[in-house]
This record gives structure tokens, sequence and C-alpha cells, in this order.
């Protein structure tokens, strides 16, 4: 059974209440645009941050993925953090707990984010 939520870009972190059980995989599809100020993107993030960006991408939630990249973890917990992206066709969580979600961007900044992307949960 498929369930769908929609995730905000301008949320630090958002609870889904989509319980997770290690033994049971899921499967992520995301669609949708969201924006980091003037720079729109999907779910997968944005390819070709500008010179702002460039210069604080260290500072980023997840430095290795992409700005405005939807990512998944484990109630909050960044070291449960994976990248979803636009999509995901299995993936299985560390341990039980509840499916969060955001946007990557450098904490302090979510302000200026705007939209959202829908994110459908199910079997692989």
């Amino acid at each position: 059974m498929n369930r769908t939520i929609f995730i905000p870009a301008d949320r630090r972190l958002f609870r889904t209440g989509v319980p997770l059980d290690p033994t049971q995989p899921l499967r992520f599809t995301a669609t949708g645009r969201w924006r980091d100020l003037h720079l729109g993107a999907d779910a997968g993030g944005i390819a070709e941050p500008n010179a702002f960006q460039r210069l604080f991408a260290r500072f980023k939630r997840i430095p290795q993925a992409r700005y405005m990249a939807l990512i998944g973890c484990v109630d909050g917990d960044l070291a449960t953090a994976f990248v979803i992206g636009t999509g995901l066709p299995m993936w299985a969580s560390p341990r039980a707990g509840e499916l969060c979600c955001f946007a990557n961007d450098v904490p302090g900044f979510y302000w200026n984010n705007s939209g959202w992307v829908s994110l459908t949960i199910g079997a692989p």
C-alpha cells in the first residue's frame, strides 16, 4: 500500500508520522519542486549551486549531498540520514522509529526556502 506525504522546503525537520520497521524495506518516489531563495530544484537537489551556496557548502546538514536534495532519517537522527532524492528503489531502516525528512540546506537558512515535494512511500 502506498502513502503520499507532502514535505515542505522550509522545515528544518519534518516528522512524517510514518513508522519504520527494519524488517520491512521501503521504496520512495518524490515529485514536485521547491526553491532555495531563487534557485528551483526537484527533490534531487540543485545541480549547479550559485557562488554563495558554494561558499557555504561545507555547512550543509549533509555536506556530501546536493543543496535541496530530499533527505530522510530516523527520528531526526542525522547519523541515520540517507539521500532519497527523486527516488530510491529500496531502503531498509537501520532501526525502528519514525521517518523524518528535510531539504538539505545550511542550518539557519530554511527561512528562504519555499515549495514542497510529494513523497510516495510503498513496498519495493
